[in-house]
């Protein structure tokens, strides 16, 4: 307590009016600390995006300046800069970094490494060969090379980490001279023969698979296929050099036999199933049969929102369905004392709900009530979340929205869409396809030119173009924090540029790249998860802003398949145009 006699205090009144001057201002308080925080997020945001401007640096202005434009789009024909502006060094570097550029090299050295290798061939006599003096030749080449091709296979490896395609492109060059130096010193022995080509060249692209494979993981680009195709490719060439060397002895109990077929069974498995993307892939007969057959919700509400995005898709795309099945699943949940708005909401916007279906949920009525607060009028939702969005689709369908009510809801939706300029710790873009659907949904759209840069800010900045191990890039996040993709904000920020277009700072390729088919879908065509990646490609091929891909599209995202290719036809090539020796010492 205090021993002063109250008589002998500051009255309370005297000591906040002296502290008033002091005093923040409330409004300039809160303006200086979200002033702050949109500084911090765009630090932030500039600091992940660093690697992403790499496709915009000077060096590939460079490299572009010395090209033809034309191959490379749009994309190619802004910011260069003169060649005399950068050291040697760069432009050396900017030139090497681009795809076509890697890939006008690999067409240059199989087309060096054919010609190399025909005239070995050419100068290979007939007659026998002695198999000994050719694995001493091959161990003696080895011990002369080996060094050098294990210090570039390590130094690939941490290029592996940085994308684009320089690590495979690496990889392919290193392998055909390697593999043609190989040749040629054979060939100058003399020991030039198919089977003997086929037995080195078989384990090596057996092992290019593995490290193509494991630099697929990294890859920076835009690829619309499959990036395990190009394993699959090198195993179709394995698969080659695997029938034509083939063993001596015809008895089928041979050791040599039984590998042969056993070896050969299983590069065709693995080859079928990483192509698996190009010859069965998921298409939209698949999504009708996984909306159709959708009978049981194995982790129930968050199976019921996977499950919603294809069945709105087919909705949407006038496709006659038959859901007796997830009615007969919804059923279930209606009788339930208290439904779960989680289940409802994706049921609603699937049009599996009917008008009738809602007399089972008796209390609408009194959670009408309590939402439609006139004090409340023009103050915005602290947030659209799906109960709020049950509610409001519920009276709707049941006819219990007079007009009045409809301008009350309206007014307050729109100044939601307001207020989310302001709030960062939001799922916005869920929050502004809510709002922008609940205003479509009672008849009192949004102003959606007034709207329209916001939503656009927003998609460009939710797209992520970085990359982060283990999580592609290309698609969108709800959170600019979280610097990975997500396929529900993906989802969202389709059903977005439906709405208010396609703004010029999303990069459509890198979208299209990540929503890519995948050859595990060849075992979860069912699986929800591959089922909306589908239909959102389906959905975003269809808005009238995107443009068809074309061949050229595909020069300038799959160099690393066109490698792939060329090495492969080089290697056959080399392996049947060789002389087939039948010498007694070749056996």
């Amino acid at each position: 307590m205090n021993e002063k006699h109250p008589n002998e205090l500051i009255d309370e009144a005297e000591l906040r009016a002296a502290l008033q001057p002091l005093r923040p201002d409330p409004d300039s308080f809160a303006a200086g600390i979200r002033q702050r925080v949109e500084e911090a997020e765009v630090k932030l945001r500039d600091q992940d995006f660093d690697e992403a401007k790499l496709e915009n640096s000077d060096w590939l202005q460079v490299a572009a300046s010395v090209i033809p434009l034309p191959l490379f789009g749009n994309a190619g024909s802004s910011g260069l800069v003169k060649l005399g502006q950068l050291t040697l060094g760069k432009k050396m570097v900017a030139v090497a970094a681009l795809p076509a550029i890697g890939l006008l090299l690999m067409v240059t050295a199989s087309i060096w490494a054919i010609i190399k290798i025909r005239r070995v061939q050419r100068g290979q006599l007939a007659g026998d060969i002695d198999v000994l003096k050719a694995g001493e030749v091959t161990a003696a080449w080895w011990r002369q090379n080996g060094y050098l091709l294990g210090g570039m296979s390590l130094l690939m490896l941490p290029l592996m980490f940085t994308g684009y395609t320089i690590p495979v492109f690496i990889i392919f060059l290193v392998s055909g001279i390697a593999m043609v130096s190989l040749i040629t010193k054979l060939g100058k022995e003399r020991l030039v023969d198919r089977k003997a080509i086929a037995k080195v060249l078989c384990p090596a692209l057996i092992i290019l698979c593995q490290l193509t494979h494991l630099s697929s993981m990294f890859i920076h680009g835009n690829p619309f296929l499959d990036q395990m195709l190009i394993p699959a490719i090198l195993l179709l060439g394995g698969i080659v050099m695997l029938v034509v060397c083939d063993p001596a002895s015809k008895n089928v109990y041979d050791t040599g036999l039984v590998g042969k077929w056993f070896g050969g069974i299983l590069l065709v498995v693995l080859a079928g199933l990483f192509s698996s993307s190009v010859w069965n892939p998921v298409t939209t007969q698949d999504l009708k049969t996984y909306v159709e057959s959708f009978d049981h919700a194995r982790f129930s509400s968050a199976s019921w929102r996977e499950w919603q995005v294809p069945a709105e898709w087919l909705h949407d795309s006038k496709m006659q369905l038959d859901l007796s099945k997830p009615r007969a699943l919804l059923k279930k949940e209606l009788v339930l004392a208290e439904p779960n708005p989680y289940i409802l909401c994706p049921a609603i916007k699937a049009d599996l709900i009917h008008p009738q279906d809602l007399d089972q949920i008796p209390d609408l009525a009194v959670r009408k009530n309590l939402k439609f607060s006139e004090y409340q009028r023009g103050e915005p939702f602290y947030s659209v979340n799906v109960h709020i969005r049950f509610l409001i689709q519920a009276l709707v369908m049941r006819g219990e929205l007079s007009e009045s009510e409809r301008d009350y809801l309206g007014e307050r939706l729109a100044a939601t869409m307001e207020g989310l300029k302001t709030k960062t710790i939001v799922p916005i873009l869920e929050e502004q396809l809510a709002i922008t659907q609940l205003a479509q949904f009672i008849d009192r759209p949004l102003d959606l030119e007034l709207y329209r840069d916001f939503v656009h800010q927003t998609l460009v900045s939710h797209q992520v173009l970085i990359y982060k191990f283990g999580h592609p890039r290309g698609g969108f996040t709800q959170y600019t924090k979280l610097n990975h993709s997500d396929h529900r904000a993906t989802v969202d920020a389709i059903e977005l540029m439906q709405i208010y277009g396609v703004p010029e700072g999303v990069q459509i390729d890198a979208l299209r790249s990540y929503l890519r088919p995948k050859h595990l879908d060849l075992w979860s065509r069912m699986h929800a998860r591959a089922c909306v990646r589908v239909a959102s490609l389906q959905r975003l091929e269809s808005l009238p802003e995107v443009q068809p891909i074309t061949w050229m599209d595909y020069f300038r995202y799959e160099q690393n398949l066109m490698m792939a290719i060329l090495f492969t036809l080089v290697c056959v090539f080399a392996t049947l145009g060789a002389p087939k020796l039948n010498g007694p010492t070749s056996k």
